[in-house]
């Protein structure tokens, strides 16, 4: 999945008194604003993939062989509006894989599995 998601109008004050905690002003009272005009929004990644797959075997008597396999990726994200990279994450790939046994009554099933 692609997401295209920016602020496209969006201010705070730049910043705040550290004592009141009051936001800070010029001469004139007015809040200075910091424009996040084209940031990204926070928490939201541009790109997401998932993909997945099984097959199955049948082994007559014995039973079923399963194996099947899955692959997730994000792209990196931001916590803040800021778009700060000390509150960030990488993007991440995951992959999984898993081969199963099960026998033809369903009483038992073997798996060996990997996952990251």
């Amino acid at each position: 999945a692609y997401l295209d998601a920016i602020y496209k109008e969006f201010s705070i004050p730049a910043a705040f008194d550290p004592i009141t905690g009051v936001p800070v002003t010029d001469g004139d009272g007015n809040v200075i604003l910091q424009s996040l005009s084209g940031n990204r929004l926070n928490r939201s990644p541009k790109w997401q993939v998932s993909l997945a797959a099984q097959y199955v075997w049948q082994l007559g008597s014995w039973g079923t062989a399963t194996v099947r396999g899955s692959f997730q990726s994000q792209s990196s994200v931001f916590f803040t509006e800021q778009n700060s990279a000390m509150f960030s994450n990488d993007g991440w790939e995951n992959v999984d894989a898993r081969l199963i046994f099960e026998t033809t009554d369903e009483a038992w099933q073997f798996s060996i599995f990997g996952k990251n």
